[in-house]
C-alpha cells in the first residue's frame, strides 16, 4: 500500500485514499463494474446507474467529498479505480459500512481489510463504537470477509429490495477504543 501522493501507478501499485471530486468519471466506471459483477450487493440497478447523467455523477461525488457524516475510500492504480468502501454515520451513533467493492483481479490481497481499517479509524475519531452492514447471505465471499474482520450476524434479515429472492443479513462489529 502506498501513500496518497504517488505520481504513477502500475497494476501492482495500489493507492488507498479518500475520494476526490475529480474522481467522478472513474467512480462512475467502477460503479458500473460493481453493478455488473455483483448486482445483489447493491441497492441500485446497472440500468439506473447507466442512465444517470455526467453532471449527476459529478454532483453525487462532490456531495460525498463535502460530507461530515459519510466518507468514501478508493483504491487507485493510476488509470482507474479498482476498489471502494463507504460509510455513513447514523443518528444513533453507528457507522454503516456500504458500497464495498474490489475488482476481481485485486481480491485476496488484503485490500478490503485495509479499506475497513480506514473506516474503523474514521468511526473511532467520531466516538462510534459499532459498525453495521448488510450483506446478501448468498454472497459467500463477502460474508466470509466480514466474519474474518470480526462482524457477527445480529439475527435481523430482510429481502433485498431489488432481488426479493435474496436475503440480506445484518452484521455488526463492536469497536474497541484505544487508550
Amino acid at each position: 500500500m502506498t501513500v496518497e501522493n504517488t505520481p504513477s501507478a502500475s497494476p501492482d501499485h495500489v493507492t488507498l485514499r479518500r475520494i476526490r471530486a475529480e474522481d467522478w468519471a472513474r467512480q462512475r466506471a467502477l460503479r458500473l463494474e460493481m453493478l455488473a459483477d455483483t448486482p445483489i450487493a447493491y441497492l441500485e440497478s446497472l440500468h439506473d446507474a447507466e442512465g444517470r447523467s455526467n453532471s449527476a455523477w459529478a454532483a453525487h461525488i462532490a456531495e460525498r467529498v463535502a460530507s461530515n457524516t459519510s466518507a468514501q475510500w478508493v483504491l487507485d492504480i493510476g488509470d482507474r479505480l479498482v476498489g471502494t468502501m463507504s460509510c455513513v454515520l447514523d443518528d444513533v451513533d453507528r457507522v454503516h459500512v456500504v458500497a464495498v467493492y474490489l475488482s476481481p483481479a485485486y481480491r485476496g490481497r488484503g485490500l478490503v481489510d485495509r479499506m475497513l481499517d480506514e473506516v474503523v479509524q474514521w468511526a473511532r475519531a467520531r466516538g462510534v463504537t459499532t459498525l453495521l452492514l448488510e450483506v446478501a447471505q448468498e454472497n459467500d465471499r463477502a460474508v466470509a470477509a466480514y466474519r474474518r474482520q470480526g462482524f457477527v450476524p445480529t439475527g435481523h434479515t430482510h429481502r433485498h429490495p431489488l432481488y426479493p429472492e435474496i436475503t440480506e443479513v445484518e452484521m455488526t462489529r463492536t469497536l474497541d477504543h484505544p487508550g
